[in-house]
Order: C-alpha cells, then structure tokens, then sequence
C-alpha cells in the first residue's frame, strides 16, 4: 500500500509541475525575468510553509549534517537547477530544451550506481527508453530553431543538478526529513542566494503587474504543493522509479497547452502521450512487483 501511494504521490507531482510552464509563461507576460520569477516563488513558498509549520507544530531541526546537505542541495539542486533552465530558453527552442532537461532519470539511475551502490534492472532501463522516446515526441520531434553551445550545457547542466537534487533528497541524508522541513528549508536558502545574485548581475526588476503577482501566488502555491508531495513519494518508493514517474509533467504540460492555450495537437504528440503512459504504467507495475519480493523475503524469514 506504501509503494502506491508513494506511486500516487509523484505522478501527482508530476501533474502539478506540467501547470507551471503556464503559469510561468504569464508571469513573465507581466513583468517577471528568471530571477524575480525563482525569488518570488522562494519568498512566497517560505512564508506559506512558515505559517503553516508554526500552526501544526511541525518540527523541522536538522543535525549539522543534514543543514549542510540542505544548503548545497537548495542551491545547485533547485534554484540553479531552475535558472538553468529558464535560461537555456534564451538559445534554444523550448522543446528542445525540455527535451534535454529529461536526461535526469537516466542520471539518477547512473548517480545512484555510482555514489550509492544502488542495484539497477534491466526493466528499468528498458521503462527509461520508453519515457525518453515519449518526451522526445512531445517536446522535442518537429522542434525547430538554432541549437547553441551554452544552450545545451545549460539545458543539459540543469537535468543534472535536478538529479543531484533527487538523489541527496531521496536517497542521502536528507531522505528522512520531513517533506515540509525540506521544502522550506530549500526556499528559504534560495531567498538569500538570489538576493545576492540579482545584485551582483543588476538583474531585479519590479516592473511586475496586478495580474503578475496573482500568477505568482498560484505558482508558488502549485510549486509548494508539487515539491511537497514529490518528497513524500520518494519516501516510499526508490529515485529510479521516482524520475521515471515524473515523466508524467510532460504529457500534463501538453494537455494544458491544447486545453488552456488552445495550441494545436499533432499526430507525434498522441504517439509521445502513448509512450509516457506506458512508461509510467510498466514503471508503476515494476516498483509493485519488487515490493511483493521483498515482502515475500521478510515472511520467509520470519517464518
């Protein structure tokens, strides 16, 4: 029953980071550049969670340790990850963009061979191929547009430090943390890094409407709700199946496209769709079946 709602947990996730790329794209229709957009969405996610965390008496102290991780990770595991991001947009097309930020599973899955002697099936590497042809038909088949240097280090760079991020939090010394700790824990930091770095680069603007500020909110609200849950699935099942799930944000962002901003479906889309579907599904199906074995082994050795 953990390993679905652990399951449940990130493809909501998943669906609620596919709202973003729409909600961000009003933002910056009204007056927000990259760093007022990732500031704001740290400021407002700090004082929800602060406001909330003081009322049900959460606790969110951590050890040296786990305070350490959380400043590398909030940094170079988020807010750079995003800026990255939301930068290479700038030379290259979006979809391609997006494309490439999805390198992240197939990172995680090697990362955590490497840096913590996690065990990798072949079905999983057989679901990631699947996920990837699913993402390149949604986002990057047909894509059009110039192709630069700092564009795919950027887009590229940002699915890495996103796989840091998933594998420190859900594998490292932060995987016990409480989700909420975690959260504002990694907007809190971003406030001061961001700070710093708008006032070093000359970067802030306030230029912001009425209507910006209202997209904010629910941005850092759907972002703040997304984070939170996306922590509580990798709780209960491994960063693999976790990274190949989120597959899923994609396939949401289509829906959204076609539904909110009435942009046209192309054939290769149902195809990508009916790729990511199977992905998640066969990935689901996996991370069940694994957990029947384990069950299966603890009983065998009770009995």
């Amino acid at each position: 029953m953990d390993k679905i709602r652990g399951i449940a947990y990130v493809i909501f996730a998943a669906i609620i980071f596919g709202f973003t790329p729409f909600f961000a794209k009003l933002s910056f229709a009204n007056g927000f550049n990259e760093m007022t957009y990732i500031l704001a969405r740290c400021v407002l996610a700090t004082l929800f969670l602060y406001i909330y965390i003081k009322k049900k008496g959460i606790d969110i102290k951590l050890n040296k340790k786990e305070n350490w991780d959380m400043i590398k990770v909030s940094f170079l595991g988020y807010g750079l990850m995003y800026y990255t991001l939301l930068m290479a947009f700038h030379y290259m097309p979006t979809g391609i963009a997006s494309s490439l930020h999805f390198v992240y599973p197939l990172v995680v899955m090697v990362g955590g061979v490497i840096f913590y002697n996690n065990k990798v099936h072949l079905s999983k590497v057989i679901v990631l191929i699947i996920a990837f042809t699913g993402i390149y038909f949604i986002v990057g088949y047909g894509s059009s547009g110039n192709i630069t240097l700092i564009g795919l280090v950027l887009a590229i760079g940002s699915g890495v430090l996103y796989a840091y991020y998933i594998l420190v939090v859900g594998t490292g010394s932060l995987k016990n943390i409480s989700s909420y700790a975690l959260v504002f824990y990694v907007s809190f930091y971003n406030i001061f890094y961001f700070i710093a770095f708008s006032l070093i680069t000359n970067n802030m603007t306030f230029k912001i409407t009425t209507k910006g500020y209202f997209f904010i909110i629910i941005l850092s609200i759907l972002s703040l709700l997304g984070t939170v849950t996306f922590k509580k699935g990798l709780e209960l099942i491994n960063t693999v199946t976790a990274s190949i799930l989120s597959t899923f944000e994609p396939l949401t962002s289509l829906i959204v496209g076609v539904v909110i901003l009435n942009e046209v479906l192309f054939p290769q889309h149902i195809v990508g769709s009916l790729f990511i579907l199977a992905a998640v599904v066969l990935a689901a199906l996996i991370e069940k079946k694994e957990d029947q074995l384990l069950n299966a082994k603890v009983e065998g050795k009770v009995k």
